[in-house]
């Protein structure tokens, strides 16, 4: 509580706050923790601030050069072993979950539409993240910011990252006395106001609108990552996620009359098993366009599946559609996004219309359109029947006969194209 930096800090998050809810293009060019930054320099040099409350960085930064790892010393002593395992776990998680959530939002605002692609990146930090930690760097991830700021800026290509690299090599270099010169005050207002843009009220709202489950996973998520740390907030959101999914899929399968215990436990064994399985069951192509069949949960556990059937759609498919069929239980509000993103990039690509089939007969769980939806209510049998004639057909033919001996099937039906009303077109 050292006055001046107290004062400092809040007065340069004032200055964030200030700046962020003005309307500018110009601060579009220059965000406002540029500019907080820039003033919490120029403050701490009017108050006189004490060098200790300042960044620091090294007189000469590439005196050391390349430091490698102390493998065997980590490996003679055991007290070590647990804190090396959970760092390593905790920044494994934490970059993969980053990366991937960075992709996606990135996609979203390229103005070329372009898709990236996550098993790509995932290999791609991967193999960087393990040189840089073999030469004693930190870890590697793409950055929200500095893409976002590179599509501002008129950036198209990779060419930008490696600009982005040589300017960071040029400021350590050229203006490490510059740097040294930043409050850390200053720093700690630009990571609360971060902070609070992860969780703001409009977020939760957004959240609650989309979904009571989706509030409750995201409120559990952030309560544990503020207790405890970002790598418990990231298993418990997990965990959260997988029971409130098995026991709502548990709501959609009526057990038997005279279910044993035992009985109920592996069926929710078995229910829990199939999030996790591939959702697709066949796809087919025809005069009609592209046919992609669900017949499992799809859910976010579930969508590299999805994503790489959706990878696997001819380029000269002209319509596609995707049928939901009897066997779904329970659609999350992930997939429903991809669906729904997916149909409008489609369409916006010119390539043709995408339509999902089914959709409607499950039931939503609120009004947003990208919210949760749940099957009617089946017999467990009647299902686990279903399945079982669904392992013995194929639905990987060119032939429709195979769609028809499984319409037919007992137990189950599958959602035809033909009728308006029985499809959810998203493109129209």
């Amino acid at each position: 509580m050292e006055p001046k930096v107290f004062f400092l800090g809040t007065s340069t998050l004032a200055l964030i706050f200030t700046l962020s809810a003005i309307k500018a293009r110009w601060l579009k060019v220059v965000p406002p923790q540029v500019i907080a930054a820039v003033f919490g320099l120029i403050l701490a040099q009017a108050l006189g601030l004490d060098s200790k409350y300042l960044i620091h960085l090294p007189d000469r930064p590439f005196a050391h050069g390349i430091v490698m790892p102390n493998f065997q010393g980590v490996l003679r002593d055991h007290s070590l072993w647990w804190a090396v395992f959970s760092t390593v776990l905790t920044l494994t998680l934490i970059d993969g979950v980053e990366s991937l959530a960075t992709i996606a939002a990135i996609d979203k605002i390229d103005p070329f539409r372009r898709k990236s692609d996550p098993d790509r990146t995932l290999l791609a930090m991967g193999v960087s993240n393990m040189c840089s930690s073999l030469a004693g760097g930190l870890t590697i991830i793409p950055g929200g910011v500095k893409s976002t700021a590179c599509i501002v800026g008129g950036g198209r290509t990779q060419w930008a990252n490696f600009y982005n690299a040589i300017f960071l090599i040029l400021y350590i270099v050229i203006g490490r006395n510059v740097i040294n010169m930043l409050p850390l005050s200053a720093l700690g207002a630009i990571i609360i106001y971060t902070g609070y843009k992860l969780c703001a009220p409009k977020v939760w709202k957004h959240v609650a609108h989309v979904g009571g489950e989706q509030l409750f996973v995201f409120t559990a998520t952030v309560v544990v990552t503020v207790t405890t740390d970002l790598l418990w907030g990231i298993v418990v959101g997990m965990l959260t996620k997988v029971v409130l999914e098995v026991w709502l899929a548990t709501r959609v399968e009526l057990p038997e009359q005279h279910e044993t215990l035992s009985g109920r436990l592996l069926r929710r064994a078995a229910q829990a098993g199939e999030l996790f399985r591939n959702p697709v069951v066949g796809s087919v192509s025809t005069q009609e366009g592209y046919h992609l069949y669900f017949a499992r949960p799809l859910v976010c556990f579930n969508a590299m599946h999805l994503h790489r059937a959706l990878a696997q759609i001819p380029d000269n498919a002209q319509a596609v559609h995707f049928h939901v069929t009897d066997l779904v239980t329970l659609v999350d509000h992930t997939t429903t996004t991809t669906l729904f993103d997916f149909a409008e990039d489609f369409k916006r690509s010119g390539r043709g219309v995408a339509r999902i089939l089914g959709l409607e007969r499950l039931r939503p769980r609120s009004e947003n359109q990208l919210c949760m939806r749940m099957g009617p209510l089946i017999l467990a049998q009647e299902r686990a029947q279903a399945l079982q004639e669904l392992a013995r057909l194929s639905l990987t033919s060119d032939d429709l006969q195979p769609i028809d001996v499984l319409a037919q099937s007992e137990g189950f039906s599958l959602t035809v194209v033909e009728g308006a009303n029985a499809s959810c077109d998203p493109g129209t």
